[in-house]
């Protein structure tokens, strides 16, 4: 992680999100996401995420970007980067090339994602740049669509 991102995540976590405006709003089905801020290589998104079951679970990366995610609302079971168990105000760091999961959360949970991206500028959600096991049959399809609306980086797209 960078200072400039360790900087720019504490500063909205302390400040709040400007919510005025979406850039973008993605369904994936079982999440949802909104971009709301983009300056150069930064990018916030604000994620909300439905009840979640074993079948949603899979290891993945997103090799192009880091991240500093704040829980929100509710609980955050999250396996690789030391396995914490996120609740309401913690945060994370999440290098490019860390995998990592989550696990089941019966009620949801909301998070914001600081993301710092590297070699171009963010211009899709952090769910788009993405390695690993698809987490539901719209993220599988999104994944698929034509990469000049995004860059995919999908490897293992068995669902």
């Amino acid at each position: 992680m960078t200072p400039e991102l360790e900087a720019r995540s504490k500063l909205i976590v302390e400040h709040g999100p400007n919510l005025q405006k979406a850039i973008a709003v993605y369904d994936f089905g079982s999440m949802l996401s909104m971009v709301i801020d983009r300056q150069n290589d930064i990018q916030v998104e604000l994620f909300m995420v439905h009840k979640s079951t074993p079948e949603m679970r899979g290891f993945h990366r997103h090799p192009d970007v880091d991240t500093v995610d704040t829980v929100l609302y509710g609980e955050i079971p999250f396996y690789g980067c030391g396995n914490p168990k996120l609740k309401a105000g913690d945060s994370i760091a999440i290098d490019r090339m860390d995998w990592h999961m989550t696990g089941e959360m019966p009620v949801g949970a909301t998070f914001l994602s600081v993301q710092q991206w590297f070699g171009r500028e963010p211009n899709t959600s952090l769910a788009l740049n993405w390695e690993g096991k698809p987490f539901s049959s719209q993220h599988f399809y999104l994944l698929r669509k034509d990469p000049s609306l995004w860059v995919k980086k999908t490897s293992i797209l068995k669902h």
